[in-house]
């Protein structure tokens, strides 16, 4: 037998057949000789005991041919004993060789796999060195794409806070507006009572003017009337006297002539200075309602363009976010079966070492995956609180775009009724400069009626003077 079929030390070995007996090393006791033996052959006996002997012979020699018979059925027994028992000697040695040449394939097939193991260890190592530097790169990747990330929420969040100065500076501007606005609008509203006191004062002087000249005119007949009959009462009246009646006469009416200029002048002067004051409100107001309309459409501007830049900012936040949320799932992934290759294959290894069995290897394996099942568990739920804040802060970026777009609706809607209540104050303005262009066009045409009865006054005047020089001539 081989060194591998000798019995290891400790080990159990079954005996098959009986136990040999041992010999003695004491000198073997030989039976006592019958004494009657002894006799005969010594020669002593007496012949009647001779037959007695020969009947213990032939009794002895049948009990002797007994326990030949015997001992020969025995030593058959015992040889077909042997036989068996070589037999299966036979037998066992060849199921021992084949045993052992079972044990010596297992033997090579166990360190092949050993070899196996090893080298695959090896390229596992590698491999988890390069998963691992790989995870590091993943992981500092992931750092800085966080850092990017509060770094773009830090951003986003001064944003908001811009958009909420700049939303409270347009608010500040609105009611500064305002305020301008309704000084403005007091101070239209002065210059329009005034330029209805003024109007009213006008319409005065131009009265007194009607009634003034009507009353030169008037005093001029009545004066005429009384020259007339003057004349006629005192035709001996020298030439001298009706010359200086005449130029008397021509004095009246050329201060009447000159009160009447005077004034028209003074009306034509304040006219022009309502006209330059109405151009100026006028351009006041034009310039008013440009530098309205520009910051009301510079601040529009700079709300669509924020709001343009939120909106870019939220999609490339969910992107940005998306993509991390897909990474870290890979990276879970791959970091999980990193480590559930590298257990199994120090488990393996041992139980290779060890020799276990199969049932123990696969509850410890079955072990070992709930352990990574609840620490991935523990990670994913992590992570998950992680999106979770996420979520709630995305939902309150979003819930503060609909505030600042409500907002921004509310200051529309102000705008444009403010531009509406704007555009009623132009309508009824532009209506009273109609009306006061309709009162300019009857004040110019009751002053050309006036110039045109002043032209025939004079006329009349010349006239009555050419009347006169006649009948003065003939006087003299």
């Amino acid at each position: 037998m081989s060194k591998s079929q000798e019995p290891q030390p400790g080990s159990r070995v079954t005996r098959i057949d009986a136990a040999h007996p041992i010999r003695s090393k004491e000198p073997l006791e030989l039976a006592p000789v019958p004494r009657e033996l002894a006799l005969i052959s010594a020669g002593e006996v007496q012949p009647h005991v001779g037959e007695q002997m020969r009947a213990q012979a032939s009794q002895l020699a049948s009990h002797l041919r007994a326990k030949q018979q015997q001992i020969d059925h025995r030593e058959a027994q015992l040889n077909a004993r042997i036989a068996q028992l070589e037999r299966e000697v036979r037998t066992s040695r060849l199921w021992c060789g084949e045993r052992e040449h079972v044990f010596v394939q297992r033997e090579q097939e166990l360190e092949q796999e050993i070899f196996e193991l090893q080298q695959e260890i090896k390229a596992f190592s590698a491999s988890e060195l390069s998963a691992y530097a790989e995870l590091d790169e993943h992981r500092a990747e992931l750092r800085e794409r966080e850092a990017d990330l509060d770094a773009r929420e830090h951003r986003l969040r001064a944003g908001q806070t811009r958009v909420a100065e700049e939303a409270e500076a347009l608010r500040v501007a609105v009611e500064r507006l305002r305020r301008e606005r309704t000084r403005h609008e007091q101070r239209v509203t002065a210059a329009q009572q005034q330029l209805d006191h003024r109007n009213s004062e006008i319409k005065l002087q131009q009265q007194r003017l009607l009634a003034n000249l009507a009353t030169h005119q008037h005093s001029l007949e009545l004066r005429e009337r009384k020259l007339e009959q003057r004349l006629r009462e005192l035709g001996i009246r020298s030439r001298q006297e009706v010359a200086d009646a005449l130029q008397l006469q021509q004095a009246a009416f050329e201060s009447a002539s000159a009160a009447l200029e005077q004034q028209s002048t003074t009306l034509q002067e304040e006219r022009q200075a309502f006209e330059l004051e109405r151009e100026a409100d006028r351009e006041s107001l034009r310039r008013e309602r440009e530098a309205f309309d520009e910051q009301q459409l510079e601040k529009e501007q700079a709300l669509n363009q924020l709001r343009d830049k939120l909106a870019a900012r939220q999609a490339t936040l969910d992107q940005r976010r998306a993509s991390l949320d897909q990474m870290k799932q890979q990276v879970f992934e791959l970091h999980r079966e990193t480590i559930e290759m590298r257990l199994v294959a120090e488990q393996l290894w041992q139980n290779a070492a060890k020799v276990k069995p199969v049932g123990e290897l696969t509850q410890s394996l079955g072990m070992l995956r709930a352990k990574l099942t609840d620490e991935f568990r523990m990670s994913h739920d992590e992570l998950s609180g992680k999106e979770r804040q996420l979520r709630e802060l995305a939902g309150k970026l979003k819930e503060r775009q609909q505030q600042l777009k409500q907002q921004r609706s509310e200051l529309n809607q102000w705008l444009v009724r403010r531009n509406e209540t704007i555009e009623e104050q132009a309508a009824r303005l532009v209506a009273r400069e109609v009306e006061l262009d309709a009162q300019q066009q009857q004040i110019r045409e009751r002053e050309a009626a006036w110039r045109a009865e002043r032209s025939e006054l004079q006329s009349q005047l010349r006239r009555l003077t050419q009347q006169l020089r006649p009948n003065s001539s003939a006087v003299a």
